[in-house]
């Protein structure tokens, strides 16, 4: 099959949607299916998509309705004959799926990672006419599509992100290199979705009763400025540190202690999946995926979302009883590398764009 991703994500931005754009992407090009990454020229999605091998196009998204940028993409359907078409943001559906419909392409796809649609039900509409299907990655997100929107039930179609632990992976020397200190690691991009303010205050919670931690967050964003005021202001600069961006970040993860998911609301959060992967005991918030890679506490213990004292209380249960963080990571390493691999995603991704097609 000739397949085409969409994704018109911010040029400097990349995140959970990009990066299930090139892991799928290069997974369908292993098993000899063509496959495009169209996005903004100078992205980061383009270029993490050039260094994975991947075909790209580049093309200027101006807005929600851009009948030139809609053209073009039709001229590219119909010369490539794609076979294909998955787009990512409700901007994407309604130039590219338009598109798509224009150069009659046989399957076309929104992948929507998050429930972004809340109560703008107009977003359904572009659904509805210009895609065959919705593709999700956790029954929390599928059902309100389905029950809420009124989308049909096998409109919707749940395929669970994946990882694969490297072949080799030695794990960084966190704990010397923070003098014998627990390292509790979080990573994401820095923006109020993610929570790093309440572990943050979570830090603080627990620095009023010990010092035998740290705390890294991984990432950059908009918010940065400001968490770096609110460490600042809680006398916390030697106890805080945000790392900046880390690529690849499995290495970190599997040298600390413990690694912090505090989102507000997620999809099916990777680099969850990724802590999982590689040994390391989690601690998590309650939101959509989340509970559901963690359906029990023997795979690790979740907590309210905007809940820095449970948080705290979590984190420290994990420092504080090495056989419960031990036994908690072995099972989750082997709930993930049976459910959860790259193998088992691509797998759903094909088998569905094959049904579609034929």
């Amino acid at each position: 099959m000739n397949i085409l991703f969409v994704n018109s994500q911010k040029v400097d931005e990349f995140g959970g949607g990009e990066q299930w754009v090139i892991t799928t992407g290069v997974g369908l090009q292993d098993r000899r299916h063509r496959v495009w990454i169209c996005g903004r020229p100078e992205s980061r999605l383009l270029e993490s998509a050039r260094k994975a091998g991947l075909d790209t196009l580049p093309l200027r998204f101006q807005g929600d309705f851009d009948p030139y940028l809609t053209w073009k993409m039709r001229h590219f359907l119909r010369s490539e004959a794609i076979d294909v078409l998955v787009c990512n943001f409700n901007r994407d559906v309604r130039v590219a799926g338009l598109a798509g419909r224009l150069a009659r392409t046989p399957a076309i796809f929104v992948r929507c990672g998050l429930n972004l649609i809340d109560e703008r039900r107009r977003y359904i509409l572009p659904i509805r006419w210009f895609t065959d299907g919705v593709i999700t990655n956790t029954e929390s997100i599928r059902r309100p599509f389905v029950q809420e929107y009124g989308l049909p039930d096998d409109f919707v179609t749940v395929v669970h992100n994946g990882v694969d632990q490297p072949d080799s992976l030695t794990p960084e020397p966190l704990y010397e290199e923070y003098g014998g200190r627990h390292v509790i690691l979080s990573a994401g991009r820095l923006t109020g979705q993610k929570g790093f303010d309440v572990l943050i205050q979570a830090a603080a919670e627990l620095r009023s009763r010990r010092d035998d931690f740290v705390v890294l967050i991984a990432g950059d964003g908009v918010l940065e400025n400001q968490l770096q005021g609110q460490i600042a202001a809680l006398n916390l600069q030697g106890v805080v540190h945000l790392i900046g961006f880390r690529s690849p970040l499995a290495p970190a993860i599997a040298g600390a202690t413990v690694f912090v998911l505090a989102s507000r609301y997620e999809g099916m959060p990777r680099v969850l999946i990724e802590a999982m992967s590689v040994g390391t005991p989690v601690v998590a918030t309650d939101v959509n995926g989340a509970a559901e890679l963690i359906p029990e506490e023997r795979f690790g213990l979740l907590v309210p979302p905007d809940d820095a004292v449970s948080l705290a209380m979590a984190i420290e249960r994990l420092l504080d009883d090495p056989t419960l963080a031990r036994g908690v990571a072995d099972a989750a390493r082997a709930r993930v590398l049976q459910k959860f691999t790259v193998g088992a995603m691509v797998d759903g991704v094909e088998s569905l764009f094959e049904r579609t097609v034929t």
